[in-house]
């Protein structure tokens, strides 16, 4: 038995009904950290059980060395499709690049790919916002429509549902599954609290935006400045001395400066790039998980899938217009490691002070609509809720909303003074009147209140219960009625739905015998109810 957690059983059971829906390609969204490589296995090993075979993709070298070793820790033996390596086509389960398989698919027809996609029933892609490009897509898509045999399941994992401009993944997939979101994942101790630091940053309203990203060459010169530079190692120091850091650069030479930089002040540095040896590599990534080297400088390589958790502080000296880049950079530090309570992120790009980003773990308004932005999406949200913008503290550059007194230092922020006006009033003190329904309301994205909205609807009408049933359900659950959502119904009702309707029915009942028992009360004292 491979042991889940609640949310990770939740994901597959969500996938499962899914499945009975009729859907055969869905993106299951599960922020970093929580634990995709064991919830993939579970369903591996599920379809193995069966006689099913599965394969398993992802879009890098390293990370099909790091699920294969998860995999094999976790009992389950697969065959490797990937350069190098030798197929052995007798196993159930097999763990293999994206790129291989795309290199090897036409090539000829008994090749380790054709042999393992024919095989496949279930076909499950790792990092699936990497899959976008029309060589990819068009993969998936033969898969999923039968071009290698009938009856296969697509499943795309990501943290981040989005092409690297902000786009929905809309063209390679049906349904989009989000079981549990970063927020909730720090609140129940799974992921550490992030604390962002605002950093000095270059002018970058002159540098050229080519495909909603900046121009890789300008963006390196912007940052090659002394004394972004030397910020970069000061700001370090000042707020995270002594602490496992990953530094993301604009440019290699950035990333080599800054090397010299930390280790020329006696905090050993190293950097690593796609071209850097896998023994090479191997070796400083031993190196930082032991402690033995804090600093670790890179150009937007240590991201999708490198889990250290020793790593606490993440520091962009660097500038991204990409949401997935923004995510997938914080995400490498927010694993707990010992007694750690906090993550740092010293931000020299603006991107936590960005009203289309901001702090990564309130991100959650995904959409398979290729047509809309995330980023616009966050924007929009922002103004509709009208959310408090964050504060810089004046003395540590701390980021925090809704209070004057910086929670990392102390410091208490001075607010516009003004004249004071005095007049008589009796004085109360004043409460968060915001209930659970209404924060409930605010945290869930509307697509998933659309979905509950549906599945209660289902419900009424199966159960025969009048059409205004269904919104006094959703205003329990939300605190408002069901005004701006949609009217539709559901295929069935998921399991989160059906655990929420089934203790609703339980406390309903518990409440009428309560009442029984009141009025028997009466009687027995008064002879009378009335």
């Amino acid at each position: 038995m491979i042991q889940l957690r609640d949310y990770q059983q939740s994901s597959i059971d969500m996938i499962r009904e899914a499945i009975k829906q009729g859907h055969r390609s869905i993106c299951l969204v599960m922020p970093t950290g929580a634990g995709k490589s064991r919830t993939s296995a579970s369903i591996c090993k599920t379809a193995s059980q069966k006689g099913n075979h599965t394969l398993f993709l992802a879009p890098r070298r390293n990370l099909v060395d790091q699920i294969q070793t998860s995999y094999n820790d976790l009992g389950l033996d697969c065959g490797v499709i990937m350069s190098g390596e030798y197929y052995d086509a007798r196993h159930m389960i097999d763990v293999g690049s994206i790129d291989t398989v795309l290199a090897r698919i036409n090539k000829y027809e008994r090749s380790s790919a054709k042999t393992a996609t024919k095989l496949t029933r279930t076909l499950i892609c790792d990092e699936a916002h990497t899959y976008a490009s029309s060589k990819r897509a068009e993969y998936i898509n033969d898969v999923r429509d039968g071009k290698y045999g009938d009856n296969k399941i697509v499943i795309l994992l990501t943290a981040t549902p989005c092409t690297t401009n902000g786009g929905g993944l809309a063209d390679i997939c049906e349904v989009l599954l989000q079981p549990v979101s970063m927020l909730e994942l720090i609140k129940q101790g799974h992921l550490l609290q992030p604390r962002y630091y605002s950093a000095p940053k270059p002018d970058l309203s002159g540098i050229t935006v080519q495909k909603d990203e900046y121009n890789n060459k300008e963006l390196g010169e912007a940052y090659a400045d002394k004394k972004i530079m030397g910020c970069v190692v000061e700001n370090w120091k000042r707020i995270a001395p002594g602490t496992s850091t990953v530094v993301f650069c604009a440019s290699r030479a950035n990333a080599n400066d800054l090397v010299e930089k930390f280790n020329s002040e006696g905090i050993p540095a190293a950097y690593v790039d796609a071209l850097t040896p896998d023994n090479e590599r191997f070796e400083i990534f031993k190196k930082i998980s032991t402690g033995e080297i804090l600093i670790i400088c890179n150009v937007m390589i240590i991201g999708m899938g490198t889990d250290i958790p020793r790593l606490q502080t993440v520091c962009f000296a660097t500038a991204t217009k990409s949401i997935s880049r923004w995510m997938q950079g914080v995400g490498r530090v927010l694993r707990p490691f010992e007694d750690q309570k906090f993550a740092n992120v010293i931000d020299h790009g603006g991107m936590s002070l960005d009203p289309k980003m901001g702090p990564v773990e309130f991100i959650d308004d995904w959409s398979l609509d290729s047509a809309s932005k995330v980023q616009d999406r966050i924007e929009q949200r922002k103004q509709d809720k009208k959310e408090p913008k964050e504060i810089e503290c004046e003395k540590c550059r701390m980021l925090f909303k809704s209070t004057n007194i910086c929670p990392g230092c102390g410091h208490i922020l001075e607010g516009k003074k003004a004249e004071i006006q005095y007049h008589k009033a009796q004085l109360k003190e004043v409460v968060n009147t915001l209930t659970p329904e209404q924060r409930r309301n605010r945290d869930t994205a509307r697509d998933e209140k659309t979905r509950i909205f549906a599945e209660f609807r289902t419900y009424c009408r199966d159960k025969k219960k009048k059409e205004g049933a269904a919104a006094y359900m959703y205003k329990e659950m939300f605190g408002v009625w069901p005004n701006a959502i949609d009217k539709t119904y559901a295929e069935s009702l998921s399991v989160d739905v059906k655990k929420w309707i089934q203790h609703r029915n339980i406390k309903y009942s518990k409440q009428v015998e309560r009442g029984k028992r009141h009025l028997n009360n009466i009687k027995a004292m008064f002879g009378s109810t009335k």
